[in-house]
Protein backbone atom coordinates (compact mmCIF):
# COMPACT_ATOMS: atom_id res chain seq x y z
CA UNK A 1 0.00 0.00 0.00
CA UNK A 2 1.62 3.59 -0.73
CA UNK A 3 1.61 6.06 2.19
CA UNK A 4 0.00 8.67 -0.95
CA UNK A 5 -3.66 7.10 -0.35
CA UNK A 6 -3.80 8.10 3.14
CA UNK A 7 -3.38 11.68 4.84
CA UNK A 8 -0.69 11.48 7.33
CA UNK A 9 -1.24 12.65 10.90
CA UNK A 10 -0.45 16.19 11.58
CA UNK A 11 3.19 16.50 13.35
CA UNK A 12 2.95 16.64 16.83
CA UNK A 13 4.30 19.84 18.79
CA UNK A 14 4.21 19.52 22.78
CA UNK A 15 2.72 22.95 22.94
CA UNK A 16 0.12 23.45 26.00
CA UNK A 17 0.82 19.87 27.01
CA UNK A 18 -1.06 20.65 30.20
CA UNK A 19 -4.40 20.44 27.58
CA UNK A 20 -3.00 17.45 25.53
CA UNK A 21 -3.23 14.43 26.83
CA UNK A 22 -6.58 12.95 25.98
CA UNK A 23 -5.58 14.68 22.29
CA UNK A 24 -1.99 13.13 22.68
CA UNK A 25 -4.15 9.61 23.15
CA UNK A 26 -5.99 9.95 19.76
CA UNK A 27 -2.56 11.61 17.91
CA UNK A 28 -0.89 8.99 18.96
CA UNK A 29 -3.35 5.74 17.93
CA UNK A 30 -3.96 7.46 13.98
CA UNK A 31 -0.24 7.79 13.89
CA UNK A 32 0.06 4.03 15.30
CA UNK A 33 -2.80 3.18 12.19
CA UNK A 34 -1.12 4.96 9.58
CA UNK A 35 2.46 3.65 9.96
CA UNK A 36 0.03 -0.15 10.09
CA UNK A 37 -1.42 0.97 6.67
CA UNK A 38 1.63 2.06 5.55
CA UNK A 39 3.91 -0.99 6.82
CA UNK A 40 6.05 1.40 8.62
CA UNK A 41 8.04 1.06 11.62
CA UNK A 42 6.39 2.84 14.19
CA UNK A 43 9.97 3.37 16.13
CA UNK A 44 12.08 4.08 13.29
CA UNK A 45 9.34 6.80 11.69
CA UNK A 46 8.03 8.02 14.94
CA UNK A 47 10.52 11.43 14.71
CA UNK A 48 9.37 12.24 10.81
CA UNK A 49 5.56 12.95 13.08
CA UNK A 50 7.74 15.80 15.78
CA UNK A 51 8.53 19.00 15.68
CA UNK A 52 9.34 21.66 17.78
CA UNK A 53 9.29 20.78 21.71
CA UNK A 54 8.18 17.45 20.62
CA UNK A 55 10.84 16.87 18.78
CA UNK A 56 13.60 17.88 21.62
CA UNK A 57 11.79 15.51 23.57
CA UNK A 58 12.18 12.54 21.11
CA UNK A 59 15.98 13.65 20.95
CA UNK A 60 16.61 13.61 25.05
CA UNK A 61 14.33 10.35 24.89
CA UNK A 62 16.80 8.41 22.29
CA UNK A 63 19.35 9.56 24.15
CA UNK A 64 18.84 8.75 27.55
CA UNK A 65 17.69 5.30 26.79
CA UNK A 66 21.01 5.02 24.07
CA UNK A 67 22.60 6.02 27.55
CA UNK A 68 20.86 3.43 29.92
CA UNK A 69 22.26 0.63 27.21
CA UNK A 70 18.03 -0.17 26.81
CA UNK A 71 16.10 -0.81 23.46
CA UNK A 72 13.68 2.07 22.50
CA UNK A 73 10.15 -0.75 21.41
CA UNK A 74 6.95 0.62 20.58
CA UNK A 75 6.15 -0.02 24.27
CA UNK A 76 8.80 2.20 25.81
CA UNK A 77 8.16 4.84 22.99
CA UNK A 78 4.31 4.80 23.86
CA UNK A 79 4.17 4.76 27.53
CA UNK A 80 6.99 7.34 27.41
CA UNK A 81 4.78 9.44 25.41
CA UNK A 82 1.99 9.24 26.68
CA UNK A 83 3.34 9.91 30.06
CA UNK A 84 5.01 12.97 29.23
CA UNK A 85 2.64 14.69 26.90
Amino acid sequence: MSSQKYPQPAQWTGSDIGTKLPRGRIWLDLVEQYCVLVNWSFVTVFGFFLASNAAEWFVNLRQSIAYAGQELTHGVLKAEFLDFF
